[in-house]
């Protein structure tokens, strides 16, 4: 296999990983395309050798195989009609996107002949470390589109030591949703876990460290049985003064969160062993208006 050339459209955390893991598996990056100048000027110290631009120049379009748009979903739609003008440019080319809901067709306009469609979508955290520092070994990539695209890219992402999965439109939005489960939530439930211990006074340094015991055992958990075996904890004993105490101080304390507990044990309750009263008695802590004084 020879080496594939990329112009990136997007210069943020996934189009500066990605252009920094093509470049160390020995691909070509023969551009990247930037519309915020703070992020061509971070782009600049990060790859000095790769040309730079506001916008995309006709000329980059011969001398690369793939146009990879890592934007935001919601700018893909407005940059396939800025796209359009270069349509007579594009010969043998891979059109592809990392949009994690949107489909391959979303390129659609863009289509002529010889020219096939993708989206490849990691799945995966992008933090704000540098690109060096996240690697690619083993991260799933899902990817959708034409056969020709889709192939193509199964070669380039096991070069960069990643895997695959080939997926239907409908599919991938399942994925993307699991995703957001997996990735966004946790860590917007332990946003909430720490304003707990804040809230109880206890300082920043404990807030994580003391925890770290208990999520690494429920990740182990989850990676040998299935979430509803892993799950321990008052909602699964159906501890329901336990659960009521729970209520009672986000009630007190931190009322924002009140309706998140009561929603994921909702949510869980349904898939639980638990005798006919306690369930009952559960359920009506979680659908009853809550004042605290409520008993089951």
């Amino acid at each position: 296999m020879g080496k594939e050339r990329f112009v990136i459209i997007g210069g943020g955390r996934v189009g500066g990983v990605l252009a920094y893991h093509l470049q160390t598996a020995g691909f070509g990056v023969t551009g990247i395309v930037e519309t915020s100048e703070q992020r061509r000027r971070r782009l600049q110290t990060l790859f000095p050798q790769i040309p730079l631009s506001q916008n995309l120049p006709s000329e980059w379009i011969p001398a690369c195989d793939c146009l990879l748009i890592c934007v935001p979903d919601d700018a893909i739609p407005a940059l396939v009609q800025q796209l359009q003008a270069h349509r007579t440019f594009w010969k043998h080319h891979i059109l592809a996107h990392t949009s994690g809901i949107l489909p391959a067709s979303i390129l659609q306009p863009l289509k002529t002949a010889f020219v096939y469609l993708a989206s490849v979508h990691p799945i995966f955290s992008f933090s704000t470390r540098p690109p060096s520092q996240h690697s690619l070994g083993g991260v799933y990539f899902d990817l959708e589109g034409d056969r020709e695209a889709v192939a193509w890219f199964r070669s380039v992402i096991t070069r960069l030591g990643g895997r695959c999965l080939t997926v239907t439109a409908r599919q991938k939005k399942a994925i993307h949703l699991a995703s957001v489960f997996y990735s966004n939530f946790l860590v917007g439930i332990v946003e909430g876990a720490q304003q707990i211990l804040k809230q109880a006074g206890l300082s920043p340094p404990f807030h994580l460290e003391p925890f770290l015991p208990l999520v690494q055992a429920t990740l182990e958990n989850l990676s040998t049985l299935p979430p509803i075996e892993a799950l321990t904890g008052p909602l699964k004993r159906g501890d329901v003064s336990t659960v009521r105490a729970h209520l009672e101080w986000l009630r007190q304390h931190l009322p924002s969160w009140f309706p998140v507990y009561t929603a994921i044990c909702q949510a869980l309750l349904p898939s639980l062993d638990l005798p006919p009263e306690k369930r009952h008695q559960l359920n009506r802590l979680f659908e009853k208006p809550w004042n605290g004084s409520d008993t089951p």
